[in-house]
């Protein structure tokens, strides 16, 4: 009910979401310290069903990643479950999922989806167990006048919808002159933060997401992003730290890239005028910068 502009300050607490909060121009959204915006909930209902434990009416599917591109396969072979978006976790551990309840072992869950349950292995009781909803976090469209948003001070985590039309399930999904900065982003199931357009993210920790860390354009600096591709995509593929496509004057300054499985740092196709600088990368399965069918670094 605020007008556009309107700052926005989120008391310290997990805030779970239903539905997106689509952001509008020159708003701020600025953290206490310990505010948390989930895109989990919280199951306490469960049955026995033979060796397994059970939640019922769980609706929250939604669509699978494409399991080839081309001739290749999207996953790893020993996770075929990277396509599918939606998570679970224990006591804040990201379960890996099945996609046979023949598969089932201690870590892991299977999800039902023609029946509406998710299947766990380990005994959840006295457990905190999460799953996803699909619920995006904070989101703005490019050319709809969503321009010029600040978000500070704020930790997202566990959204788990797949890059479904308008990237509304992603976590973050900044536009024209966005602001990220000072945040953390963690088990995200797909992109923790999109940015479209020639804004900025600076200073934020960006963690354990699913495929991607970051993906877009703008400026990236300061920031540490790392353990990424924890879903088990396969990292010869389309996976890693971060993806950047079609950018002009892209500057990647100053950052911590490491861990993570797949590439750290990757310019794909017709990305110009790039500039990558006083960057630490390490440890990363794959190249650490690889700028691909791009010219101008």
């Amino acid at each position: 009910s605020a007008p556009g502009g309107s700052t926005f300050c989120i008391k310290a607490g997990v805030h779970r979401f239903t539905s997106a909060v689509v952001a509008r121009a020159n708003d701020k959204f600025i953290g206490d310290s310990g505010a948390v915006l989930s895109g989990a909930k919280v199951l306490t209902t469960f049955s026995r069903e033979g060796s397994y434990w059970v939640a019922l009416g769980q609706t929250q599917q939604e669509p699978p990643f494409p399991a080839f591109i081309g001739a290749y396969a999207v996953c790893a072979a020993a996770t075929p479950g990277c396509i599918y978006p939606e998570k679970v976790f224990r006591n804040g551990q990201d379960l890996v999922q099945v996609t046979r309840l023949a598969d089932m072992r201690s870590g892991a869950f299977y999800f039902d989806y023609a029946n509406d349950k998710i299947y766990l292995y380990d005994d959840p009781t006295g457990q905190n167990i999460e799953a996803t909803t699909g619920s995006g976090g904070i989101i703005g469209y490019t050319n709809a006048g969503q321009g010029s948003v600040t978000i500070k001070n704020l930790v997202f985590e566990k959204f788990g919808g797949g890059d479904v039309s308008g990237s509304s399930h992603n976590a973050l999904k900044a536009v024209e002159n966005w602001r990220v900065e000072n945040s953390e982003f963690r088990y995200i199931s797909n992109i923790a933060v999109t940015m479209f357009g020639s804004g900025w993210v600076r200073n934020n920790y960006i963690h354990h997401s699913g495929k991607y860390g970051l993906t877009g354009a703008g400026t990236i600096e300061g920031n540490v992003v790392s353990f990424n591709n924890t879903d088990g995509f396969d990292p010869n593929n389309d996976t890693g730290g971060s993806k950047f496509h079609g950018t002009r004057g892209l500057v990647v300054r100053g950052n911590t890239a490491a861990n993570n499985v797949g590439r750290a740092f990757w310019t794909d196709f017709d990305n110009l005028n790039t500039t990558y600088e006083s960057n630490w990368v390490e440890n990363n399965t794959e190249m650490g910068i690889f700028h691909e069918v791009s010219c101008a670094a």
